[in-house]
C-alpha cells in the first residue's frame, strides 16, 4: 500500500496539492503499487467528493483505503461516509474510532458499531496505538483479522 499524501496537517487539500495527488498516485501505480491509502476532506469535515472521486478513478484496478482522515468527520456522518466510500469502491477504512490520543481501547465501543454498520461491505481496520502488546487484544475485541499500527512486530 501507498500512502497519497501532499503534507502533514489537515485533510482540506487545494488544487495544487490535489495535483499533487493525482500525479503521485499515478506514478506508484506505475510503480507497481498494489493499493493506495488516500483521504480528502471539504472544511466542513465532509469527504471531498469531488476530489475523492478523481483520485479513485485513477485508482481502477487498486486496492484503496481510506485513511485517518476518516476520524475527523463528525460522529454523525461517519455511518453516511461508510455509505459514500461502498459505493465509490474504497475497500478500508482506517479508523482509530475516536480522537487521536485516546487509547485505542477507549474506542471500541465506536468502532464496534462503525464494524457492525459496515457489515462486510467494506474494512474497518483499527489503527493509532495498536502495538505488539495489543495488537491481539484489539483484534480478538473488536473481531477483525486485520489491525495497522506501529511497532506490531516485537523488536527483541
Amino acid at each position: 500500500m501507498t500512502i497519497i499524501r501532499p503534507r502533514g496537517g489537515d485533510f482540506v487539500y487545494n488544487d495544487i496539492e490535489l495535483k499533487i495527488m493525482h500525479t503521485d498516485l499515478i506514478e506508484a501505480k506505475k510503480l507497481g503499487t498494489d493499493g493506495v491509502v488516500i483521504g480528502c476532506l471539504t472544511p466542513s469535515g465532509w469527504l471531498d467528493e469531488e476530489a475523492l472521486e478523481l483520485l479513485i478513478e485513477t485508482a481502477e484496478g487498486l486496492q484503496i483505503t481510506y485513511h485517518m482522515a476518516f476520524d475527523s468527520i463528525p460522529e454523525e456522518r461517519q455511518f453516511a461516509a461508510i455509505d459514500w466510500l461502498v459505493e465509490h469502491g474504497v475497500e478500508r477504512i482506517l479508523t482509530h474510532g475516536g480522537t487521536a490520543g485516546t487509547p485505542i481501547e477507549d474506542n471500541f465501543a465506536h468502532l464496534k458499531k462503525l464494524i457492525a454498520y459496515a457489515n462486510n461491505r467494506l474494512i474497518i481496520l483499527p489503527g493509532g496505538g495498536v502495538s505488539d502488546k495489543n495488537a491481539e487484544q484489539v483484534a480478538k475485541e473488536l473481531g477483525v483479522t486485520e489491525v495497522h499500527g506501529t511497532k506490531i512486530i516485537p523488536l527483541d
